[in-house]
């Protein structure tokens, strides 16, 4: 029994099937390859594929989803989602078509089990050695965009012989997830938030209980068409997802893919899908946002998410959901949701939509007959272009400071010293963010997370260490499930952290034992801000606290912006009339507020884990640990992909692969 008084879960083992590894990549420059190969020669642009990588079987499982078969999974349909097709709860299919034709497949399957955490043991950090050489230029205005860092695995006798189950025991990285809390009495609060994250291989299946699969969102039998807004997609894989009965209904896919927007073309035409990249106005700009629209017979549900369409990111990876009810048709055009956020969330979308011209126009009017009056969450959106006036304060940081200054903190934030307050930021890209704190992080970005109605409050960013900025430390993906190559889908060059080491004050580690994802590394993008209680408010002399029913929440958002101007924008022309918000690229997110989501937000508040108890209380499955933990001077570092690693991961890999080196 653990010290809650509740017995650990039960261990549930996921079986997998490996076929071969192949490469992913994410947040990358509209300038630059959607592929890359570490340690390849200057100048060479490779696109990775399964041919590229080793058959290496592991003791964990490995990422991408591509290089597995099946695992043990159930996949129940989403609440209200009508008659669900029953092959939803069956094993994952196959990935892509285009993988399945590749030669000849080696197969190992591994049962992994949820093990015990290993303690940290101090370490020096890495020595800068760049092992990325790149010809293309990349500027220092890419804001996190950047590739995602791949090697290229060769089969070696080393990482292609099977692993012995003595030798898989003794690679094995465990994990004790914290006695989990006792299920909530509200049984539809998840349902009515309409978050939840994603289900993730490899952890302990009682953490998935409540979790979406792609497949339980896409098994609904009165789908009648669909819109996929994204940045990466394997159309290929996604067709697997769909019941074969669906697969022929129409969907457009909005992406953001360059050098092989070729491939999605293909496969659209194939498919008979409809493939849209809409422009990109600024250099260096993205398309990232993570949306779906399923439209059914007589209503439309909008799903935003964290997740490119691509296996991997459904697998092993930390991602977030937000699902919307099923919006009802207008009795007319002419009607107007009902309720002020309905409406507000509406017009936000409407506008986001227009953003994009005429490419997706018909998208737009269809998804404009629809009533939003069931909507409780505020969408938060970036648009590229230069936005001056009142359009300043429609997008990106701006528009989240606009809405925060208008919602009151809930009480059980606002009661609370202001000193106990922190922002919290956690993204899995960072980019360019200038010479000091002052240049853009503290100046422009964290003063809109502070921002509040009038409540006789001050900015908490007055408190040297109230912004708490979450990403993964080297240790954090050594341990990962995926082992060093966990880190290729956090893009950071150790180029850009040497212009910003200051960002080290603001680090903390990636921690989320309460999830059971302490080792499925973060895709997901949040921000949000909380109050520890006295007791526990960190300061020089006390130590940090671990529990977080020690913490109240006061706002959350789900989001695909990664921490760069980029996606949030950054203020020009400061101080005169003719200020503007330049935003490059195309990010949405949803906030979950309080005064959004309760009829009286004075009595109503969030709840961490899965603890309310009354209808006024609603839980609120942020996936890591609260207050986040600091980054401990000497020992931690945050990841950089074009360092060097010799510490074996939890795969007995080092990084990059020395194949991969060219030695």
């Amino acid at each position: 029994m653990s010290s809650t008084g509740h017995s650990f879960p039960p261990s549930q083992p996921v079986v997998l099937r490996r076929r071969r590894a192949s490469s992913t990549d994410d947040d990358l420059h509209d300038a630059h390859d959607e592929r890359n190969s570490v340690g390849s020669e200057p100048g060479k642009r490779a696109r990775m594929d399964a041919d590229t990588q080793s058959q290496h079987a592991a003791p964990l499982p490995r990422l991408p989803l591509s290089a597995y078969t099946s695992f043990r999974r159930s996949d129940a349909p989403i609440h209200g989602a009508g008659r669900v097709h029953a092959n939803a709860t069956s094993t994952m299919m196959a990935s892509s078509s285009s993988s399945s034709s590749s030669s000849s497949r080696r197969h190992f399957s591994s049962s992994v089990n949820v093990p015990a955490e290993q303690p940290k043991s101090p370490r020096k950090t890495p020595s800068p050695t760049i092992v990325i050489s790149d010809s293309s230029s990349q500027s220092d205005d890419s804001d996190g965009e950047t590739r995602r860092l791949q090697p290229s695995r060769k089969p070696s006798s080393s990482s292609a012989a099977p692993v012995s189950s003595t030798a898989a025991a003794a690679q094995t990285v465990s994990v004790a997830p914290v006695a989990p809390s006792p299920p909530s009495k509200d049984a539809n609060a998840a349902q009515t938030f309409g978050f939840q994250l994603t289900r993730a291989g490899g952890i302990n299946e009682w953490f998935n209980r409540n979790a979406f699969s792609l497949r339980q969102l896409l098994s609904d039998m009165d789908l009648q068409s669909s819109v996929q807004f994204n940045y990466m997609v394997d159309l290929d894989w996604l067709m697997t997802i769909f019941p074969r009965e669906l697969q022929a209904r129409p969907m457009t896919v909005v992406h953001g893919l360059t050098e092989s927007a070729d491939v999605l073309q293909a496969a659209g035409k194939k498919w008979g899908k409809t493939i849209i990249r809409p422009p990109l106005p600024i250099a260096f700009g993205t398309h990232h946002t993570k949306m779906m629209f399923l439209f059914y017979s007589d209503s439309m549900r909008i799903v935003i998410h964290t997740a490119n369409i691509i296996p991997s990111d459904w697998y092993a990876k930390t991602e977030g959901v937000w699902c919307s009810p099923k919006f009802p048709l207008k009795a007319s055009t002419a009607q107007q949701a009902s309720s002020s956020t309905g409406r507000a969330f509406e017009q936000t979308l409407n506008k986001y939509l227009t953003a994009y011209g005429s490419c997706i126009r018909q998208v737009r009017e269809q998804a404009m007959k629809y009533d939003f009056s069931a909507a409780n969450v505020a969408l938060i959106a970036s648009v590229p272009g230069r936005h001056a006036g009142l359009a300043k304060s429609e997008w990106g940081h701006m528009q989240l400071r606009k809405i925060l200054h208008e919602l009151p903190l809930p009480a059980n934030v606002a009661s609370q010293p202001v000193n106990t307050h922190q922002l919290i930021g956690q993204f899995s890209s960072i980019g360019s963010l200038g010479a000091s704190p002052e240049t853009w992080l503290t100046s422009e970005f964290s003063v809109s997370l502070s921002a509040h109605k009038a409540q006789g409050l001050s900015p908490p960013i007055a408190h040297p260490r109230a912004l708490r900025l979450i990403f993964p430390s080297v240790e954090n993906v050594r341990l990962s499930l995926e082992g060093y190559l966990a880190g290729g889908a956090l893009p950071y060059r150790l180029a850009t952290h040497s212009k910003q080491a200051w960002l080290d004050q603001f680090f903390c580690t990636w921690n989320a034992t309460r999830s059971g994802r302490q080792h499925a590394m973060p895709h997901i993008k949040s921000y949000a801000r909380i109050a520890v209680s006295p007791k526990t408010a960190d300061s020089a002399q006390q130590a940090e606290a671990t529990d977080s029913t020690n913490v109240a929440l006061g706002w959350f958002l789900l989001t695909s912006a990664n921490l760069s101007k980029a996606a949030w924008g950054t203020l020009q022309k400061k101080g005169t009339a003719a200020e503007q918000l330049e935003i490059r690229s195309y990010e949405l997110g949803v906030l979950f507020h309080p005064s959004l989501m309760f009829q009286n937000p004075a009595s109503g508040h969030f709840v961490l884990g899965e603890r309310a108890t009354t209808p006024a209380n609603f839980n609120m499955p942020v996936p890591y640990d609260l207050p986040p933990k600091s980054y401990i001077p000497s020992v931690d570092s945050a990841w950089v992909g074009d360092v060097r690693y010799r510490k074996p991961d939890s795969h007995n890999d080092v990084w990059p692969p020395a194949e991969s080196e060219g030695s």
